[in-house]
């Protein structure tokens, strides 16, 4: 078991967690990440997070809407210079999470000023920024 401490925009939150991932600026990750910000016509330095929901369809043709896409984001308190990377968590949906369906995806960008740690069990730091 891992535990990640971040602290972000005068913010400190701390959970634990089997796995972590961090996605820099070259990742696949990063850039849908400013697609999503571009689509909401934010700037991601303002932002502390993107929370996006993928559409979902009853036919194969995409014709028979089951849920709308959305996109929504949370703002920063005090802008950042430069996001430097993302953190994702996908959250299962309630009633198709067993097929591998999301219900959302939340993107939590990763400023210049942030910080996170990443302890292990023993409490040894095995990443940090």
């Amino acid at each position: 078991m891992l535990t990640i401490k971040i602290i972000q925009d005068g913010v400190t939150s701390i959970t634990e967690s089997n796995s972590f991932a961090f996605y820099d600026e070259t990742s696949r990750e990063y850039k849908e990440m400013l697609r999503l910000a571009d689509k909401l016509k934010e700037k991601p330095t303002e932002l502390n997070g993107i929370y996006y929901t993928q559409p979902m369809f009853a036919d194969q043709e995409c014709k028979e809407v089951i849920r709308e896409e959305s996109i929504y984001c949370s703002a920063r308190n005090n802008p950042t210079d430069k996001i430097i990377g993302v953190m994702i968590d996908f959250i299962p949906d309630d009633e198709h999470g067993d097929q591998g369906i999301e219900k959302e995806i939340a993107y939590r960008l990763i400023g210049t000023g942030d910080h996170i740690y990443v302890t292990n069990e023993q409490g040894k730091t095995v990443f940090n920024i």
